[in-house]
Parts: structure tokens; sequence; C-alpha cells
């Protein structure tokens, strides 16, 4: 079994979950460098992973021959810069969600891996939750009869400090929806396929970020699903939450809790199973990265996945910002009447 040496290009926020996943599979993945402009934030990232070999420059870190593969962690606005450019020195790459903040940065990305043929995965994380895929396996056997609706929602606290990116209307490209809000609405393309129509509305507050602090949306898939999403950065207090509902003509399913790490999933009919066990759960993010690569195989979370989740969050938006319901750029109903 081929052992990666891995990259990190940049080690703030989430980083640690990714290098504890990869540290967890040592059959898979070897740590051998990172890169950061913050010398503190280097430092400390790299004593906690044993990592040795630190760049301030990611560029040098892509010079390294050793390197087969990088996991870029960095703010929106250097997604398609850095990912183009590992990807054309040969790296692989686990890109941290969104792709990129438009459609033109996300396709550039995705040439580059075409052309590089490297493999090219987007950090939707959620899809690797085994309450998320245990959702996946009982809609495709039709447990729940014909879905019908769908409420899905993210809940947080997040005031980030005055000199954050993470306030950039540039830099982060939007606001909560891009920046939390995606991993839901990823979830519902994954589950229901593509959307046809959104109309949300949107709220704001100056004094945590330029983007969108709260949006209400109301989804209408193409397969007939109707959906309500829910995303507020703004709630009192410092707690993140999530919770799913989903009716079908044969059955209820819910996924509830105060926190992600504590949430159940709950079927509500006699003929459905008990799901909620871990013993079940789909190989980690992780672990399908490195199948990827060393056979091939096209992510769950590819390049092109992200790009459309990342259309989905744009039509909500701009649908906020329009106030009025737009028709979806990856709609099967526009793309069969030739209107995209």
């Amino acid at each position: 079994m081929q052992n990666l040496a891995i990259g990190f290009i940049g080690t703030g926020g989430i980083g640690a979950q990714h290098a504890q996943g990869m540290r967890a599979l040592p059959e898979h993945f070897r740590l051998v460098t990172a890169s950061d402009t913050s010398a503190q934030a280097l430092t400390r990232f790299g004593d906690a992973y044993g990592i040795g070999r630190r760049h301030a420059d990611y560029r040098h870190l892509l010079a390294d021959p050793e390197v087969e593969a990088v996991v870029i962690l960095l703010p929106h606005h250097l997604h398609e810069q850095v990912a183009t450019e590992a990807l054309a020195s040969g790296k692989h790459v686990l890109l941290e969600k969104p792709i990129a903040r438009s459609l033109a940065e996300a396709d550039r990305i995705i040439q580059a891996a075409r052309s590089s043929r490297r493999t090219l995965m987007i950090g939707h994380n959620q899809r690797f939750d085994h309450r998320h895929a245990q959702v996946a396996r009982l809609l495709t056997a039709g447990a729940l009869g014909r879905p019908l609706t769908v409420r899905i929602d993210h809940l947080q606290h997040f005031n980030p400090p005055a000199q954050s990116w993470w306030r950039s209307l540039d830099q982060v490209g939007g606001g909560c929806v891009i920046g939390s809000g995606i991993h839901r609405l990823d979830l519902l393309r994954w589950w229901f396929g593509e959307v046809d129509e959104v109309y949300a509305q949107l709220q704001w507050d100056a004094s945590r970020l330029e983007g969108e602090v709260a949006c209400t949306a109301t989804l209408r898939f193409h397969s007939g699903v109707q959906a309500e999403f829910l995303c507020h950065w703004g709630i009192h207090r410092p707690v993140q939450c999530e919770s799913l509902f989903i009716t079908g003509v044969d059955g209820t399913l819910t996924i509830t809790g105060d926190e992600p790490g504590r949430q159940s999933l709950a079927p509500h009919h006699e003929h459905l199973p008990v799901p909620d066990d871990p013993s079940a759960a789909p190989e980690s993010m992780w672990r399908h990265f490195h199948r990827c690569v060393t056979t091939g195989a096209a992510p769950l979370t590819s390049g092109e996945e992200g790009r459309a989740s990342l259309a989905l969050v744009l039509d909500v938006v701009r649908s906020g910002t329009l106030r009025a319901p737009v028709h979806c750029a990856t709609s099967p109903a526009l793309q069969q009447h030739g209107r995209i």
C-alpha cells in the first residue's frame, strides 16, 4: 500500500482536524512538511505533529520532490492560485471547501487537475459523516418512500476578530452561506440532485462581517423535493448546532442534537433499521483521498461536485440579493431546454 508524503499549505483553523485524521492512518500517510506565512502558527503546528521541514513560502514546499500530495487550508481568495500551482507541480490536492469564490476560479482549478492528471478532491467532509452516509443509503433504498420535504440548518455564533480575513467579502467570496451553509447545500445536492429554483432572503450585521450573516431559503429540486434551508452565524450563544428533518410518503427521518458531535439519526417508521451505528461508517475523508490518489478513482467530492455546490451557493446569494426567485445554473430543466 502506497504511503503518501503529505505537505500542509496553511496550518491554522481546521488544519488540526486534517493532521489528526491523516496521522491516524500511518499506513496511508506521512506528514513530512508544512508552510505558513505565520511563523507562530507554523511552529505550533509543526511541533504538534512532528513535522520538521517548515517553510514560510509554499512554493518551497511545492518544489520538494518527496511531497506527493498537499492539503490546502487557506483563505478562499488564495485557493485558485495555490491549487493550480500545486497541480501543475505534479501534486495531488485535497482542497478545503469551497473550491473557490467564483465559477471561473473553480473552472481553472478543475482544468489544472485535468491537465496534470492529478487527483483533486474538495473537503466537503459532511458527506463522510456516518449519519449522512446512512441517510444516503436509506434514501437510495427507498426506505422513506418518495421524499417530499426537507428542513436543514446550520446555526453558529461566529464573530471573527477585527483583522480576520473572514470579515472580508472579497476574501471569503460571501458570508455565512459560502462559509458554512455550503456544507448543508452540498448534502442536499448529494441526496436529492440538482435544484431548479431557489428563493432566498439575507440579513447582514456589519459588526461581524461584510457578507451576509444569515440566510433563509426555499429550494425546489428537479426531483420534486421541496427544501427549507437556514444558515445563521449570528446566534447569541457560543455554540454550533445543526439539524435535519426529511419527510417521505412512507416515513420521516431526523438528525438532531445540540452540537454536531452529539447528534443522532432517528428514522420514524416501523420498517426502518436503526442506523446510527459508527461501525457502518463509510471510509473517512482521508482514507477516501488516499484510495482515489492510489487507484485513480474519482473522488466523491470531486472538483466538479465542488463546483456544482458552489454554483448553488452563488444562486442562493443571488436570489437573496435580488429579493426574487432565481433559476439555478445547474438546473437540469434549464439544461434540457438549452438555456445554459
